[in-house]
């Protein structure tokens, strides 16, 4: 029998519905015959469950019926009769009110064995009838005979799962191959199922894992970290297309979120938004003072190393729009100025070499060196700049 557990973050529902099953019945005041016929009978529901590989279960003894609870609960009770019988009444609570109750009568002979699966049927189905339905879907491998990882809508669901229920609805299954502690996916499909459904997914392991590289190999898996936000300030030095510009200053604030790990290890995808400023006068005659910002809003996708001791690494290349807008100031002969602006929507592009520091939980500094560029689609001129700077943020 495989165990099946789900891991859940936030306030994302399970992938399988808990179940309680509550066994009452005050062993002590019963005779040895009635203790084993009770523990059949409690073995047998629980074992109908658990076969079913549909529900999260939790199981407990009592020796009076409990209140219940918020969750779906099968209560079970044994209990002798004046007439010498054993009776057992079970009930269904749906996390609100009761919906089913039966009454049995439970013999210590050997037509025992029929009684208790009579039992097991009816709490199984009277609990089923709580929910809309369920799918089976059954996991092959026709390769090489290894350890593999199921996950369900990225939550982990099991290892070396065979079969297991899920309740109708749409997913995305992935099976993933572990090789010094880095997983892999072998393969992912997307699957709609409705009640009774069988689905199978046939997969094929191969002897060796795909390798990893070496650089990958130095970090501990269990550290690895999955997203990551930082807010980044730059200075800019001028390259390309600023040959009449006096720079006074320049800067940049950039905001990113990436993610880890994407498909493959060590694979980053993520956004970046921002302003970027130059202020700076005329080179040849000083006199007319210029501006230049933009607000960029970019794509990236990159490489990642580490945290090894702490300190990870990630080099990224990113594309995408921005918002520019260039001011003149020029003074006329009056003594007055005149200012004219120009705005306009143009491609964007950066290349970003990063090395974090983790100094606190999940607090997270980080050393940038930037490139940055704007292609001008009227004049046909690239303008680029260097960046030079310090983050904050988090990684989780």
């Amino acid at each position: 029998m495989v165990t099946i557990g789900a891991q859940t973050a936030g306030n994302e529902p399970p992938l399988q519905p808990a179940v309680d099953l509550v066994f009452v019945a005050e062993m002590e005041s019963l005779s040895d015959p009635e203790q084993r016929a009770a523990e059949l009978l409690f073995s047998a529901v629980e074992g109908a469950f658990r076969s079913q590989r549909r529900y999260r279960l939790s199981r407990t003894l009592a020796g009076a019926l409990p209140e219940p609870g918020k969750r779906p609960t099968a209560f079970v009770s044994v209990a002798p009769r004046r007439d010498g019988r054993l009776g057992v009444e079970t009930d269904i609570w749906d996390g609100s009110e009761f919906t089913a109750s039966e009454v049995f009568d439970l013999p210590t002979d050997r037509s025992r064995f029929s009684a208790v699966d009579d039992v097991a049927n009816a709490v199984t189905d009277g609990v089923e009838s709580l929910f809309p339905g369920f799918g089976r879907v059954r996991f092959s491998n026709d390769g090489y005979s290894a350890s593999y990882y199921v996950y369900v809508d990225g939550a982990f669901l099991g290892t070396d799962v065979d079969e297991i229920e899920l309740r109708v609805g749409a997913y995305e299954i992935e099976v993933r191959r572990r090789d010094d502690g880095f997983e892999q996916v072998v393969g992912r499909r997307e699957v709609r199922l409705e009640d009774d459904d069988y689905l199978e997914i046939r997969f094929s392991l191969t002897r060796t894992p795909p390798p990893i590289p070496g650089f990958l190999r130095l970090t501990d898996p269990n550290e690895r970290w999955r997203a990551l936000f930082d807010v980044r300030g730059s200075y800019l030095i001028p390259l390309e297309g600023f040959d009449f510009f006096d720079m006074d200053c320049g800067g940049a604030v950039i905001a990113s979120a990436l993610f880890n790990d994407v498909v493959i290890p060590g694979f980053v995808l993520g956004a970046t938004a921002g302003h970027i400023y130059f202020i700076g006068t005329d080179a040849e005659f000083g006199e007319d003072s210029y501006e230049l910002s933009a607000t960029p809003a970019m794509g990236v996708l990159g490489l990642s190393v580490g945290p090894v001791s702490g300190v990870d690494f990630i080099v990224r290349a990113g594309g995408g729009m921005a918002l520019t807008r260039f001011t003149e100031t020029f003074p006329n002969s009056d003594g007055t100025e005149y200012t004219q602006e120009f705005d306009d929507l143009f491609p964007v592009f950066e290349g970003v070499v990063e090395f974090g520091f983790g100094i606190w939980r999940n607090l997270r500094l980080s050393l940038h060196s930037s490139w940055f560029g704007v292609w001008d689609d009227y004049e046909h001129e690239l303008f680029s700049w260097i960046g030079v700077g310090l983050g904050i943020g988090g990684r989780f």
